[in-house]
This record gives C-alpha cells, structure tokens and sequence, in this order.
C-alpha cells in the first residue's frame, strides 16, 4: 500500500460516454442529481440461459459513426469521445497549444471484443484469416494510441489494468505524472464494455449477481450484496496544477488533496469483506491531507 506524494491538483475537465449520453462536467451534475439507475436487462444481445440478464449499456446512437470513427474498435471510440470531451470542458483548444498533454487509461478488460474477432478469423481460416485491421486493437493500450493519435496528444501515455477500481488508478497515476512534472496537463480515463463472451462467461462462474441466491442486484456496500453488475462507457477528467490552470484562465471544477491505494486479499469471484484494508488506505488518504483539510 502506498499514498500519493503531497501535490495540489486541480480538475479542470470531465467527459463522460454513459447510457444517459456523453458530455461534460454539465452532464455529469445532471446525472448525479437524478439520482437514477442506468441498469437495465440487458439488449443487443441474448441473455437467454444466463443467471445474470443486467447491465448498463450505452446506446449505440451515442456513437456516431464518422470517417474518423471507422478505424476504431467501440471501446476506443468511447475513449476518444470521452477525452475529446474532457479537453473541450476544460477550454483545451487545441492540445498543440499547450506544453505535451499526457495520457492515462486504466481499463479491467480491455478490448476483447477485437480479440475474440481476430482470434475467431485464425480458427476458421488459418493465417489467411487473421485481420491486419483488427491487431491493432487486440494490444492493451489500443484505446490510449487512437485517444492519441485524434486528439494529437504528445505527452507521457500510460495503460493501467485493474478490475473495478482502473479508471481510479488512472487518475493516481496521472497525479504521478504531473508530480514527476513529465507534463503539465493530464487526461485520465476509465473505460470498459460489456461484451457478450465476457459477460457470459463471468455469468457462467457465477462472478456477477446474483451467484445463486438473493435477487439480481447492484449494491457492492450492502450487508445483501451478491455480487457486481456489468456496466460500460467512459469517463476522463483533465487534471494540472492550479497555479498552471489559473494561468490559461482554465475552469476549475474540483481539486485532489490526496489518494490512498491498496490491494485486499480475497477468493476470486468475490467482494472483499476484510475491512481492515479499506481503513488502512483511507487513513493512508487522510493523513496526507491532514495539513490542507483545515482548508476545506
């Protein structure tokens, strides 16, 4: 376990891709004071067998398909969308215009949707059938170079896998970066998709709710919790120090006054419930902002 290193960051932007839509910091606040559940039985594909039917799914309308678009995966087009959302929300231009803006992308998955495509082609068809367009996608960091390559990002970029927690870890590591000063600008993303193969099978393992017993459910924190439910989209923020936003007459929508992290042990397939863990990175979090929670 380890915390983050005293730094003032400050959120200067979010974009979010969610089945309610994608947007900015203005959508977000529209989404939390709703207070409504995006989980739904599952579409565009059978559930028919499963013990698990639900998810949260992002529309495929909100995905428009353009001539940019058609070199990307799905996952990477709401990557992109997501980041290019953030640097719009943040009055980020042009990144060309500021010093190199750094990437951070944390996903539990990645992209399997591309594996299974390109995996599926070698079985039919041998080598003939394995697809020069589809590779690029089937590496980890695919969503990180496509956010790169549109959005004309020249900073540090970096892929983190982690299940559940990534796109937190994502924003950590960005603070890192910028503590580091190996650039002064960051976008951190989360980003995952619910993708057939995979929700079949974390069905078939009984991983997701309800594991056979109780009602299907998401609640992770409640005494009734039997397991997650799938959800998919993607969510950036920028991150920069304040003096540095305040600079470029940068909106500032929230600052970070620490981060604490860790890892609990527990039997795969199931939520820790040893809370000694979670008590210790909080405390880990609170004693690195003890000097500026007087600020508050």
């Amino acid at each position: 376990m380890g915390a983050q290193p005293f730094l003032r960051a400050v959120i200067t932007g979010v974009g979010c891709v969610s089945p309610f839509g994608v947007g900015g910091h203005a959508l977000m606040a529209d989404i939390l004071r709703a207070q409504v559940s995006a989980i739904r039985p599952l579409t565009g594909f059978s559930s028919a067998g499963l013990p698990s039917c639900l998810g949260a799914q992002v529309p495929e309308g909100f995905l428009p398909v353009t001539d940019e678009a058609r070199r990307w995966s799905r996952l990477s087009h709401m990557t992109v969308l997501a980041c290019r959302e953030a640097l719009a929300n943040a009055r980020v231009c042009s990144a060309e215009l500021l010093e190199p803006v750094g990437l951070v992308i944390g996903s539990g998955f990645g992209d399997l949707r591309s594996t299974e495509a390109f995996s599926v082609g070698f079985l039919r068809k041998g080598p003939v059938g394995l697809s020069p367009l589809l590779f690029p996608n089937t590496v980890m960091n695919a969503m990180a170079g496509s956010t790169s390559i549109a959005l004309r990002l020249q900073g540090p970029m970096l892929t983190l896998n982690q299940p559940d927690v990534a796109g937190e870890l994502a924003i950590v590591r960005a603070l890192a970066l910028l503590q580091a000063g190996r650039a002064s600008v960051v976008l951190a993303c989360g980003v995952d998709e619910i993708f057939p193969l995979l929700y079949e099978t974390l069905a078939e393992f009984q991983v997701l709710s309800p594991r056979g017993h109780g009602d299907e459910a998401c609640r992770p924190f409640d005494t009734r919790h039997n397991g997650p439910v799938l959800g998919e989209g993607a969510t950036a923020v920028v991150l920069e120090a304040p003096a540095h936003a305040r600079a470029r007459g940068a909106p500032i929508l929230a600052e970070i006054r620490a981060a604490g992290w860790g890892s609990m042990p527990a039997r795969l397939g199931y939520y820790p419930r040893w809370h000694e863990g979670q008590q210790q990175v909080l405390r880990q979090a609170i004693k690195a902002a003890a000097g500026r929670l007087a600020e508050v």
